[in-house]
């Protein structure tokens, strides 16, 4: 769980990113308020400097819960977050550009539905193993590696029962003993 707080490492399933989600909102509105509280009484630069980087930490941890969040759900999490990012940023870019005209309101919605979507999509999609009760384990390769032999035995079976001499052979002189030509397969007969 460490590691899916701040190494950009790991899977999270719905349920620990839920908890994960809210405990970190839950940290990042407790420092806030304190932060505000300690600039209404007075301090200036330093409590700004401690809320920048207690939300520096925060984006951090949320980046990485992300991350680990998509790569439960088998996606890259570069290139969703990144796609996110730029699409997000787009809209936000003409929505402070566009500021009193209608699109400008239009791109405001559409910032806080992309948000909402995003979050709904991480907290909704399940994860690559949710079919199954247990995670597979790494190390069982020996079933898959005797299912394979056993297909190839089989097919190897196969392709000696129909290059059998005996049985091309058989269908030619019957065809001989005819007068025709060489009967092939069951239409022959």
């Amino acid at each position: 769980m460490i590691e899916a707080l701040f190494m950009f490492g790991g899977r999270l399933n719905r349920l620990q990113y839920l908890l994960a989600g809210v405990l970190t909102h839950l940290v990042g509105g407790g420092i806030l308020l304190l932060g505000v509280v300690s600039m209404g009484n007075g301090a200036g630069a330093g409590a700004i400097a401690t809320l920048a980087l207690a939300g520096l930490a925060l984006l951090w941890m949320a980046l990485s819960l992300q991350a680990a969040r998509i790569r439960d759900i088998g996606l890259s999490p570069l290139l969703v977050i990144l796609a996110f990012t730029i699409v997000y940023s787009m809209a936000h870019i003409g929505k402070e550009t566009m500021k009193d005209t209608d699109i400008g309101t239009v791109l405001a919605g559409l910032t806080i539905a992309l948000q909402a979507v995003f979050g709904f999509f991480l907290l909704l999609m399940p994860g690559e193993d949710s079919h199954t009760s247990e995670p597979p384990d790494p190390l069982d390769y020996k079933s898959a590696l005797l299912d394979r032999r056993a297909a190839m035995i089989r097919s190897e079976d196969a392709a000696a029962v129909r290059s059998t001499p005996r049985h091309s052979e058989e269908a030619s002189t019957r065809g001989r003993q005819a007068g025709t030509k060489p009967i092939f397969g069951r239409r022959g007969m």
